[in-house]
């Protein structure tokens, strides 16, 4: 067995059995059922803002920020740029 760009599993053909076959239909099937049932919600969630009134579902644009590694020298931008110190009175 070797798996195919569309994650899908592709059986030899001296391993497909009648069984096998025919569960690779159903999987088929369900699969077609699965993407129409998607398209199908999305429509009736767009029908149900424009029938409330609402505003339209956003259109997200990815992130544009420059995608960098942290470095572990940093100070913690959380504290103000300061460095972690315990406060006075804290145990230990």
């Amino acid at each position: 067995m070797s798996k195919d760009d569309s994650n899908f599993l592709i059986i030899d053909s001296s391993e497909q059995t009648p069984l096998v076959q025919r569960l690779l239909s159903i999987i088929d099937s369900l699969q077609t059922q699965l993407i129409q049932q998607s398209e199908k919600i999305d429509l009736l969630l767009e029908e149900n803002r424009r029938l409330k009134k609402l505003s339209p579902k956003p259109k997200i644009k990815p992130s544009t920020l420059p995608k960098e590694p942290k470095d572990p020298d940093d100070n913690n931008p959380l504290t103000g740029g300061k460095p972690n110190k315990k406060r006075s009175g804290s145990s230990s």
